[in-house]
């Protein structure tokens, strides 16, 4: 990495890769969820310096993440939480 950093969406793009082959060669216990699937566009006003989220968008992202991880079609632990309104999972 020294000398280069890659941006966000190369990083984002290799980490899927990784986590694709690995599951193509059998390892059922690694997923990937794509930030931006957890913090998109749409909670783009709650990054008061374009980089950190605040308090809302933390919250947001934690209760997107609990319904991707243990609501009821959970990759992690299935239907610990319930689905939160409004959310995809």
């Amino acid at each position: 990495f020294k000398g280069h950093c890659p941006p966000f969406r190369e990083m984002r793009d290799s980490l899927r890769d990784v986590v694709e082959l690995l599951r193509r060669r059998g390892d059922a216990n690694v997923n990937y969820v794509d930030g931006l699937d957890l913090l998109g566009e749409d909670m783009a006003e709650h990054f008061p310096d374009d980089l950190h989220p605040n308090g809302y968008a933390t919250e947001r992202l934690g209760l997107r993440f609990a319904g991707r991880a243990f609501g009821p079609q959970g990759v992690l632990l299935p239907g610990r939480v319930q689905a939160e309104a409004g959310e995809a999972h």
